[in-house]
């Protein structure tokens, strides 16, 4: 059982195996960055206990929720 892989030649299709990699490596930086800055923020506010960044951890927390909640949503489609 043999399956052809597409790839456009421009990189820019969005359904080639090339593109939906790029994408999906993409999302992966994003969800990653997000993650490393939550990290920072909640590092900061344990040693601080500052209100600003307490408040700083909730919004990166949040950010790294919905891009959760985006591939979520996409894994049960495939489903």
């Amino acid at each position: 059982m043999s399956r052809t892989v597409t790839i456009c030649e421009h990189a820019d299709c969005g359904e080639c195996y090339r593109c939906r990699l790029r994408r999906l490596q993409s999302a992966f930086d994003a969800l990653r960055d997000a993650v490393w800055k939550m990290r920072q923020a909640q590092r900061a506010y344990f040693q601080t206990k500052a209100i600003s960044a307490l408040r700083e951890a909730q919004s990166l927390e949040r950010k790294v929720d919905r891009l959760l909640e985006a591939k979520a949503d996409q894994q049960l489609r495939l489903l």
